[in-house]
């Protein structure tokens, strides 16, 4: 069974959207919404369409918390997880290719998936942005076989999960790189590109180009080298 889980903050305009998308999904599955901490509806709107949701209710706001507040919710044997403004056109399509890969190949521990934003959301940085993104993801897995994915959907097996520990709570930033790598040590991720979700692109909108990449690489050096983040707290874009 898949174990869909959406970690969520301040996000109760869309929220439903995204549980309701997978109401289609003709394969076993849950979804389970962790909500960090939202000052808003978003856990009340989260009640009446997910199969369960866990809430977190302290100061400090971490996504790789609430993934693996998630995870310890879950029942299934393959976890999938996506952040809030995740869109799949087709999710049986879209998994069951994952699933299969899964199925055919025991030493297959995760699978990384191709970006883009939304077609009715998009704009003309944006291939480019996220295209380079990709591209560097699926080098860096299926050529030097060094872990790396986006947080918008990483789908890994439970024992891999269990294995190392899920996410590192002490990461604000990149904590989704980072899980992968470690990930990568123990078996196989692949990137596929024809896995491919879908987003708003709202971080890239609001920040621009030049500040979005800053931060991202700046970001990500501290992740590599010190082991955390330079940012102490992700602050969300709505």
């Amino acid at each position: 069974m898949l174990s869909i889980i959406i970690p969520a903050r301040e996000e109760e305009k869309i929220i439903e959207r995204t549980i309701r998308q997978f109401e289609s999904l003709r394969i076993p599955h849950e979804t389970i919404v962790s909500d960090d901490a939202s000052s808003d509806r978003t856990a009340e709107i989260a009640r009446r369409f997910a199969d369960a949701v866990v809430t977190y209710n302290g100061n400090k706001h971490v996504v790789s918390r609430a993934r693996n507040a998630g995870a310890k919710a879950a029942r299934g044997d393959i976890f999938v997880f996506i952040d809030s403004d995740s869109y799949f056109p087709d999710p049986t399509d879209f998994f069951e290719r994952a699933r299969a890969q899964l199925e055919s190949d025991s030493s297959l521990l995760a699978l990384a998936t191709a970006q883009w934003v939304r077609s009715d959301m998009e704009r003309p940085v944006d291939r480019l942005v996220f295209g380079l993104d990709n591209l560097i993801n699926r080098f860096l897995n299926n050529v030097l076989h060094h872990g790396a994915g986006a947080g918008k959907c990483m789908i890994v097996r439970k024992s891999a999960f269990e294995r190392t520990g899920g996410f590192n709570e002490n990461l604000v930033f990149r904590e989704d790189g980072d899980f992968f790598r470690r990930i990568s040590k123990i078996g196989k991720v692949r990137f596929d590109p024809n896995l491919a979700v879908y987003h708003s692109g709202r971080r890239l909108h609001r920040l621009g180009v030049v500040r979005f990449y800053s931060s991202w690489i700046i970001n990500g050096l501290y992740t590599v080298f010190l082991e955390r983040a330079r940012d102490k707290e992700w602050k969300p874009i709505r």
